[in-house]
């Protein structure tokens, strides 16, 4: 495959079980590596890895963070080809994954890409899976008009008019159309290899949220393209390590460090279809 060749990147920490899941799926597909990213695990993790023998295995004597875990692939590219990033706690649904991003990334030969994320429990889409830039009055409007919506019920003509009023603020998590977005989560995202070298892949400041948005804004700004692209379904089991407290501290903290970091974030707005 040449510069087409497609390397698996899959950081996790504690997270034994799901790796039992997605690895299998991982090796059937035809990546051109397979790697674990291990941020410090105290499990059986690396027990799992080495029951796939193609699959390579990085740990961190400590655990850093998943950014700072992600970033450990940095080590181990080759000079060309694409990087996917997958969360150990996702499943794989759709088939043939790196021939739709071969397609994908001849079409977007300098673009980065995020994809469909449905739930565990009924299929819907995950939100906050692409979305505008990181606006706070946008963020603000998008949860008003959120909670209004789902409020009203499912078949009532004023929750598609909400739906359509709220577009301004917030990407509509339930199409299922090839777009430019301004950002794609890091749950699952494609990436040149040249590109994340470049960049020096993500800031490891934001330990564990937003370096998603972050790295699509430099991408951005350097006359790069975002996109999020539908052929490709993800099931998100939404599985954590750490407490909701912890959680919640790292995704505040995070978004401070963001709009530090860029601080013309904070006023910036732009009108949908960017």
């Amino acid at each position: 495959m040449n510069n087409m060749e497609i390397h698996l990147a899959i950081p996790s920490y504690n997270n034994a079980t799901g790796l039992k899941k997605l690895l299998p799926q991982a090796v059937l597909q035809d990546f051109a590596s397979i790697t674990v990213l291990d941020d410090g695990s105290t499990d059986d993790t690396s027990k799992v890895v080495e029951m796939f023998s193609g699959v390579k295995y990085i740990k961190s004597n400590e655990n850093h963070g998943s950014v700072a875990a992600k970033n450990l692939i940095l080590k181990q590219l080759p000079q060309n080809g694409w990087l996917l990033f997958i969360d150990s706690d996702m499943e794989i649904i759709t088939d043939d994954i790196p021939a739709k991003l071969q397609d994908f990334s001849q079409r977007h030969t300098e673009a980065g890409a995020g994809v469909r994320l449905i739930k565990t429990h009924d299929g819907s889409p995950m939100r906050f899976n692409k979305g505008f830039d990181l606006n706070p009055l946008r963020m603000v409007l998008a949860m008003v008009f959120y909670a209004i919506m789902y409020i009203l019920p499912s078949n009532f003509a004023l929750r598609e008019f909400v739906r359509k009023l709220s577009s301004p603020f917030s990407m509509d998590f339930h199409t299922i159309k090839e777009e430019k977005v301004d950002w794609a989560v890091e749950g699952f995202f494609f990436v040149k290899v040249s590109l994340f070298k470049k960049f020096g892949g993500y800031d490891s400041r934001f330990i564990r949220n937003h370096e998603g948005p972050d790295l699509c804004l430099r991408l951005r700004q350097a006359g790069h393209q975002i996109w999020f692209f539908p052929g490709i379904i993800i099931q998100d089991h939404d599985q954590h390590s750490h407490s909701n407290f912890y959680r919640r501290y790292h995704w505040w903290r995070s978004l401070i460090i963001y709009y530090y970091k860029n601080p013309s974030r904070l006023l910036i707005w732009h009108w949908p279809n960017p």
